[in-house]
């Protein structure tokens, strides 16, 4: 009702109780079955009387908790609300962007807005009017969906999933919150489905629909936190070289794939050295049952090692079974090169006596000094050479004609040298130095000669050059390769290539293999076998006490990962292999005295290090794994949830 200046009267409350005792009823209330028979009280009929609207009393609403204000700040107010001024809403700013971005025209709600394009382009008519309200309502419900992603809830679900990706800090206090926050975001979806009810109005199909994008993204989000927790446990690590030295220098994913390429068995505790899994597999080595299966699996990674090195001995060298076989072979290979180089000197000196066309070397001057030198017995025995040797080289060179030809001047003096070498002949210093006298005087004949005709200085000068460079790589006592031919004894010859430098190898050596092509294969197949012996391990920073640099003048760049790779798998098969008896003895009788709390944890730390599926788990570098199945097909579910509407409309 309204009063005379039509200003609306508030309705008096309406007494039941009274009403109830007027006709005759003992309670104010109605009784809780049978309402209408048996001459109950029609409470509809007497509020109606009293000019009220109901038949019951107005409950007074009961203020919410401070959860549920929570709850409903964190999952129905959008952020911008709490910062526009009084009237104005996200919806209204969403609504605006929306329209702008349609039209591209300023919106001004009531002048410039959906309904008034609406009517402007539509009319009054019926039809037309159910066209206007159907784009009203379709930019409401955009306003209505765009302001739902500002909640904390949306915003927070949006902004932590891209987070979680980023290295330090900052992402794994993401990954954190991102299972909590998408928790709330399906339980907000869940929320407005159901309180959607029953009601087959197109408001309440909104709020469906829009509950169930929420919910499939907050599932997403939960999902994706359980496939990252569960699976690729030690991806970093897998993908983090395990050491900077050049042994250490690989992933535990390289070394993995080295194993498997190579028939290799190895545990996720060997191959990555984790502290945790190695924990797991030495627990599990010393269980009372279980643990002959975990020492099993480590010897058979031991022998598979041993195999593999032994094969590849065998591919570096197939002939040469033993050390000796070796070094007989590297004797042989550095004679060849000696006799090829030999040869080359001669052909060298014989297109120097072409070239000199009739010039002759005269050895009047070395003649006259080997006189000097050689004749005096007395001095020859004093300076240690022995005066019959010293004799017969003395006639050796008198027996020469005075002239002579640079090929036989040459063989002269490379005599000479040998003699000089030699510990028979000589056995001092004071008697090599009588017998470089006379090669002194062999050279400068030489050179006077090639001196004595234009051009032929040159070639002289190049094939001496050469001849020299032999004695100096081949013929001297501190050249290696000399050693080499000198050693009586076969198996030490390998060690003359081998022997240790102030870091351990010297690529010098190894170059004057190279230099005279002589086979480097029975070298590879000694080292590799001294490293096998010396169970790979390190020396200092370098593998076995060969340097980087020398190991990489010996090896193909190839060879050399191999090396290292296998070198640093067997490092990590002879951890934990051979426990300490005491301890062994002590965890045995724990075990026995305890089955249930030591024994059963050590016999499923066994079953663990053995388990085929949780190596691969632990081994695995980023793809899917069995246990972590449950977070992919739970993203998997979200995402597909979200995308179907989409997929819908186009």
């Amino acid at each position: 009702m309204a009063n005379g200046d039509n200003t609306p009267q508030q309705q008096a409350p309406v007494d039941y109780s009274a009403l109830a005792k007027q006709a005759g009823a003992t309670s104010s209330l109605p009784a809780p079955a049978k309402a209408t028979g048996g001459g109950g009280v029609d409470y509809a009929a007497l509020a109606k009387q009293a000019g009220a609207t109901a038949s019951q009393p107005a409950q007074q609403a009961q203020q919410p908790g401070l959860l549920s204000r929570a709850w409903k700040w964190a999952t129905q107010t959008p952020i911008l609300d709490n910062v526009l001024p009084d009237g104005i809403t996200t919806q209204d700013i969403v609504r605006g962007a929306a329209f702008e971005k349609l039209f591209g025209e300023p919106y001004i709600p009531g002048t410039n807005d959906f309904d008034t394009k609406a009517q402007q382009h539509l009319g009054d008519s019926p039809t037309k009017a159910a066209v206007k309200t159907f784009l009203a309502g379709s930019a409401q419900s955009t306003a209505d969906m765009g302001s739902s992603m500002t909640t904390p809830v949306g915003l927070g679900t949006m902004a932590l999933g891209p987070l979680s990706k980023v290295p330090g800090a900052i992402g794994t206090a993401a990954k954190v919150a991102l299972p909590v926050v998408s928790a709330g975001f399906a339980g907000k979806g869940a929320y407005d489905i159901g309180s959607a009810g029953t009601a087959n109005t197109p408001e309440a199909w909104q709020q469906r629909l829009t509950g169930g994008a929420e919910l499939a993204g907050g599932v997403a989000g939960v999902g994706e936190s359980i496939k990252s927790a569960t699976s690729a446990p030690l991806a970093k690590t897998m993908n983090t070289p395990r050491g900077a030295d050049p042994p250490d220098n690989y992933t535990p994913a390289q070394l993995k794939s080295y194993a498997d390429q190579n028939g290799i068995p190895v545990t996720a505790a060997q191959v990555t050295e984790n502290v945790g899994a190695r924990a797991v597999q030495s627990s599990g080595e010393r269980a009372v049952v279980g643990g002959s299966d975990v020492k099993t699996a480590i010897k058979a990674s031991q022998d598979a090692i041993v195999s593999h090195v032994e094969d590849m001995a065998d591919k570096f060298s197939p002939t040469t079974p033993d050390l000796a076989s070796r070094g007989a072979a590297i004797q042989k290979s550095v004679q060849t090169a000696l006799d090829a180089q030999l040869t080359q000197a001669d052909a060298n000196y014989a297109a120097v006596d072409a070239a000199a066309k009739g010039t002759t070397v005269d050895l009047a001057s070395v003649k006259a000094t080997a006189q000097k030198v050689l004749s005096d017995s007395d001095v020859l025995r004093k300076a240690g050479l022995d005066p019959k040797t010293a004799t017969r080289v003395l006639n050796g060179i008198d027996n020469l004609d005075d002239s002579a030809t640079f090929t036989d001047s040459q063989k002269l003096r490379s005599a000479l040298l040998d003699l000089s070498r030699s510990p028979e002949l000589a056995i001092s210093t004071t008697a090599q130095g009588m017998l470089k006298q006379v090669i002194g005087a062999t050279d400068q004949a030489m050179m006077d000669a090639a001196q004595a005709t234009p051009g032929l200085q040159t070639a002289f000068r190049q094939a001496n050059a050469h001849y020299e460079q032999i004695q100096e790589d081949l013929n001297s006592p501190r050249s290696p390769l000399n050693q080499i031919l000198s050693e009586p004894d076969p198996s030490k010859v390998p060690q003359k290539i081998t022997a240790k430098g102030q870091i351990g190898g010297s690529p010098y050596n190894a170059a004057l293999l190279d230099k005279y092509g002589i086979d480097k294969g029975p070298i590879k197949a000694t080292i590799t076998q001294d490293l096998l012996n010396k169970n790979f391990g390190k020396y200092g920073k370098t593998l076995g006490g060969y340097s980087d640099d020398f190991l990489r003048s010996v090896f193909t760049p190839q060879e050399v990962d191999e090396l290292y790779k296998t070198g640093a798998l067997a490092r990590s098969v002879g951890l934990n292999t051979n426990p300490s008896g005491t301890a062994a003895v002590n965890s045995a009788i724990s075990q026995t005295s305890h089955p249930i709390l030591q024994g059963v944890p050590q016999t499923i730390a066994a079953k663990l290090t053995t388990s085929p599926h949780f190596n691969k788990w632990l081994l695995d570098v980023g793809g899917q794994s069995g246990y972590s199945r449950l977070g992919s097909a739970l993203a998997a579910a979200g995402k597909a949830t979200q995308q179907q509407p989409q997929d819908q409309q186009q």
